[in-house]
């Protein structure tokens, strides 16, 4: 039990580690060159892999449009003949007993969870079935178990639903039995960021229970059925099932995400403006971008609200630059009845979050806020509050570990780059801390301690920290500079690209656009090598904000200061092969 314990910890170790490193290769790592050899990496002049594109292919044809109800109907791309399925009831049934005992614990729990029920029948993403309707289905059947899952970071929901598609019976779940489509079936976040940067109103809108705005065909509705008895002990379950995409189901993100994107191409006759924010400017279920007035943006928001609807999607609300709650709609501004401004979107009680991202649309500024917290988890979540900066240093604990200290450092998201110094400090302490080889719970070193502790507390500086959103200045003329600069040292390596405006007055206007630093690999380079490897980076980089910008770059300038570095990129493609290695 306790090696099983113990492994359960390492596997959410490596997954938080793996979670950062990819926040922070986001657009810069090098594209797969493998071939067909492992049938995970695309095909070369491909998106996607051969069995990803094929998987894709089975959702896009499944999914059908009724005209009469304005909506998207699917059946889910089965991999395993459905009729294969175990009877899985008596599970169901324990796992509804279970969940039942930890809702008993407390009465907001259990209201709250009844609450969530009650609003999934009528909102019609599910509904009882009746005796009638059990005995003459003749299809196959299969039971997903609903758990209550704790919701720290609301104060109206303490708990939430979530249904369990991944448990597992006989060897069989209803997700080892459906294809998923593409791992990254969406926009380019980078990109989407890049643009909602671009002009001077940012748009930013969230479309109300994506997954379970797409129908689900009558086999696959028995093939989600639930037990449910509003927590009446003394009767037995009634059977429910679903009738719309469940979001814990495999495929859920891709046929959404395809039903967004058929709706754009079904409706682009009625506003192309309002179409590409649909397929360009979303991810998942938020939509990003930026406009140059605010009659412009509203316009948009206006024409995507009516697109949407039309493919049975609905716009929860919609925040503005400058404004300082969210509207209901792109006509007007959502509040309670104390006259309080109710904040809809993702993010605290200060701010919202876009795409993870700070941002105070008030002062129209990128902010970070630091979570920094070193109390034990119970059930997942921290037993004590998160700390600030008049806690420290007395608040952190006496002891560190690897453990400890990749678990906060893991917590800084910073897609943009624009706080690098701050996490590269953090990515040369991690390695200084792997190259002692300590275990995971092996106290650090009283050296090593001490950089933790001023990092830690250096960290609360970040929230001093605000950027301008917005990257064009209101007096701007002509066409922008992109300019990059890239160097390298025996540390690290990195690179960061501005762009660059002239002013009516005749002066110039220059902002950071993104930035993104590495440190040195473990084997140790040579300065030169480091400085090539910086001019590489910064390449990829500079692919990226062409491509997924709008603005047309009157020049673009990519500056390296080593000379070593600009003689090889002059040099030959095949003299290169040594340094390509490295």
């Amino acid at each position: 039990m306790t090696s099983g314990v113990h492994l359960a910890r390492e596997k959410r170790q490596e997954s938080q580690v793996g979670n950062f490193i990819e926040g922070e290769e986001l657009d810069t790592e090098a594209s797969p060159r493998c071939g067909s050899c492992c049938g995970k990496c695309p095909i070369l002049g491909h998106t996607y892999s051969f069995k990803e594109e094929q998987e894709l292919k089975i959702i896009r044809e499944n999914l059908e449009y009724d005209d009469s109800n304005q909506c998207w109907i699917t059946s889910y791309p089965w991999i395993v003949d459905p009729r294969n399925l175990p009877d899985n009831y008596n599970v169901a049934l324990a796992t509804l007993e279970k969940t039942e005992r930890t809702l008993q614990k407390d009465k907001l729990w259990a209201n709250t969870y009844k609450e969530q029920m009650n609003d999934m029948v009528h909102r019609k993403v599910a509904r009882l079935l009746t005796s009638l309707e059990i005995q003459q289905w003749k299809g196959p059947i299969f039971y997903i178990s609903h758990l209550a899952v704790l919701n720290p970071k609301s104060n109206s929901t303490p708990v939430r639903i979530v249904f369990n598609s991944s448990q597992v019976y006989k060897g069989v779940s209803l997700n080892s039995c459906l294809a998923k489509g593409p791992d990254c079936y969406m926009n380019n976040l980078i990109g989407i960021l890049l643009r909602w940067r671009e002009e001077a109103v940012a748009l930013v809108g969230d479309i109300r229970k994506m997954f379970n705005s797409v129908y689900l065909k009558e086999l696959e509705e028995h093939c989600h059925r639930f037990l449910w008895r509003g927590l009446e002990l003394d009767l037995p379950p009634d059977v429910y099932l679903m009738e719309r995409v469940n979001m814990g189901d495999t495929p859920a993100p891709a046929i959404s995400t395809e039903a967004i994107y058929k709706t754009a191409d079904r409706f682009k006759e009625d506003s192309s403006e309002a179409a590409e924010l649909s397929k360009k400017s979303s991810y998942v279920d938020d939509l990003i971008d930026s406009h140059p007035t605010v009659g412009c943006a509203l316009k948009v928001a206006e024409e995507a609200e009516n697109m949407l609807a039309k493919g049975g999607f609905s716009v929860k609300c919609w925040q503005l630059t400058g404004e300082e709650s969210p509207r209901m709609t792109a006509r007007g501004v959502n509040t309670e009845e104390s006259g309080k401004p109710l904040n809809m979107l993702k993010g605290t009680e200060s701010n919202f979050r876009v795409l993870g991202l700070g941002w105070d649309p008030r002062s129209d500024s990128i902010l970070y806020e630091v979570v920094l917290n070193f109390c034990k988890k119970k059930h997942g979540v921290r037993t004590g509050p998160n700390l600030n900066a008049d806690d420290l240093p007395k608040a952190l604990p006496e002891i560190l570990t690897k453990r400890i200290v990749l678990e906060q450092v893991m917590k800084i998201y910073d897609p943009l780059g624009l706080v690098c110094p701050f996490t590269l400090r953090a990515k040369v302490y991690v390695r200084e801390v792997w190259s002692r080889k300590l275990d995971w719970d092996t106290p650090l070193p009283a050296d090593i301690t001490a950089k933790w502790i001023r990092f830690f507390t250096m960290l609360f500086q970040l929230e001093q920290s605000r950027y301008s959103r917005c990257l064009r200045p209101k007096d701007a003329v002509g066409r922008p500079w992109l300019i990059i600069l890239s160097d390298g040292s025996d540390l690290a390596y990195g690179y960061a690209a501005y762009i660059r405006w002239s002013l009516l007055n005749g002066e110039y206007w220059c902002r950071l656009i993104m930035a993104k630093c590495r440190i040195a690999p473990l084997n140790k380079l040579s300065t030169p090598q480091m400085e090539l490897n910086a001019a590489v980076l910064s390449k990829r980089g500079r692919k990226v904000n062409e491509l997924e910008m709008r603005f047309d770059f009157e020049r673009v300038l990519q500056l390296v200061d080593c000379e070593t570095v600009l003689s090889m990129i002059n040099k030959n493609q095949h003299s290169l092969q040594g340094v390509r290695r490295s």
